[in-house]
């Protein structure tokens, strides 16, 4: 992905000078340019679909999101990962 964005002249690779193992990916002023493109055309068409919602739907929609940020913000989610890798594991089913 990083070789497409180089291409388009999106991001450079920037190495570390003391460890060249180290490459720090940067985007371009056209890459941010192009990435502010993106989310303004991701705004609008969130806009558009919201818009679509009736007064009641969008309340409902707005306390699900509220209960899902709830729901995140109080999880591990190293208990949740561990948990599912143990639940394959017993199954006999991966998990990649």
């Amino acid at each position: 992905m990083l070789d497409r964005l180089e291409g388009f002249g999106y991001a450079v690779r920037i190495r570390d000078k003391n460890d060249r193992r180290v490459v720090i990916a940067q985007l371009t002023e056209s890459g941010e340019e192009a990435l502010n493109r993106v989310l303004d055309i991701r705004k609008h068409i969130l806009q558009y679909c919201l818009a679509q919602l009736s007064p009641i739907e969008l309340d409902s929609f707005v306390q699900t999101l509220e209960k899902l940020s709830n729901i995140s913000a109080a999880m591990d989610p190293k208990t949740i990962i561990e948990s599912d890798k143990s639940e394959h594991e017993q199954s006999g089913t991966s998990t990649n």
